[in-house]
Formats: structure tokens, sequence, C-alpha cells
């Protein structure tokens, strides 16, 4: 129901390792009633453009550090 997005493969399902613009749990992705969320972690850069907190539906593409991730439902 939950998946961590960051630089720590300790506490990471997703990592990306070599971006310096990445925190060690910077995200993570949340199924609720509304749907999947996705939500900053209290990161330093924040989500795409500083954005706290985003919807996703069955495809979305976002960023996180320097790497744009493009997410897929299937």
């Amino acid at each position: 129901d939950e998946a961590k997005i960051g630089s720590d493969p300790a506490d990471c399902q997703i990592v990306i390792s070599d971006d310096p613009m990445v925190s060690h749990v910077h995200a993570s992705i949340q199924r609720t009633d509304k749907g999947l969320i996705i939500e900053d972690n209290k990161s330093l850069n924040g989500l795409w453009v500083a954005i706290s907190e985003r919807r996703l539906g069955s495809s979305a593409t976002f960023q996180i550090g320097e790497q744009r991730i493009r997410f897929r439902v299937i």
C-alpha cells in the first residue's frame, strides 16, 4: 500500500542513488480512498516544482531531484 522513493536502499523500495538532489527518503506513493497519492517527505527539493502532494492517475509524470519519472499502473 506504500512505496518510498529516495536514495537510501535500506528505507526505499524505489532507489535513486546517483542524484545528489534526491533525499534519503524523498517521497512516498500511497494507496488511499482517493486513489494513488504521491507525497513529498519534507525533502529539500520537493516534487516537480516544490509541490507537497499530488494525486496520480493511471499514468503520470513527476520529478524528484533531476530525475523525471513516468508512473503507470499496469
